[in-house]
């Protein structure tokens, strides 16, 4: 999405190949489905801010989408690990 805007397929290749290398980093050190977390939050807010303004929005509905997957994905994953004292 960021290579279209920023202009032509070289960005769009780019732009992929540096998402691709921050996701394999991610899952090595330990990341798990955090990926997957942020994708997914990243879909389900493109297409609520798509339903609630329209296309306009659509990327920034992706944003805030994936950065509440995220956000919620560390929260879960760190109070499911704390034992009970």
């Amino acid at each position: 999405m960021i290579g279209s805007i920023i202009g032509g397929p070289l960005w769009i290749i780019v732009v992929a190949a540096i998402g691709v290398a921050i996701g394999v980093t991610v899952l090595r050190l330990g990341g798990g489905l955090f990926p997957l977390y942020i994708t997914v939050g990243a879909l389900f807010g493109c297409l609520l801010a798509v339903y609630l303004q329209g296309p306009d929005v659509a990327l920034l509905g992706a944003a805030v989408g994936g950065a509440m997957g995220g956000f919620l994905a560390v929260n879960v994953r760190m109070f499911s690990s704390q034992k009970d004292t």
